[in-house]
C-alpha cells in the first residue's frame, strides 16, 4: 500500500518476480481483469500494477486463484 505522492489517495501497488516475468500484453489483460474484478482505477507503472484503494487481501486471493505465488 502506497500514498506518498498521492495527495493522500490510497493505491495497491502489486509487483515482484510474477508480475515482471509477465509480458506486456498479459499484463495489460491482468490489469484490465484486476480493475473489473475491483470496480477501481488502475494502471501500470513501470514493472508493476497499481490499483486504487486498499484491496490487498482479494487481490491477493483473486492472484493465488490465477497461480501467483502472493
Amino acid at each position: 500500500i502506497e500514498k506518498s505522492g498521492r495527495s493522500g489517495k490510497t493505491v495497491t501497488v502489486l509487483g515482484g518476480p510474477g508480475i515482471r516475468a509477465l509480458t506486456a500484453e498479459r499484463r495489460d489483460d491482468l490489469l484490465a481483469s484486476l480493475k473489473r474484478k475491483f470496480a477501481a482505477g488502475g494502471a501500470i507503472v513501470e514493472d508493476t500494477i497499481e490499483i486504487q484503494g486498499d484491496v490487498r487481501d482479494r487481490a491477493k486471493f483473486f492472484l493465488q486463484m490465477l497461480g501467483f505465488d502472493a
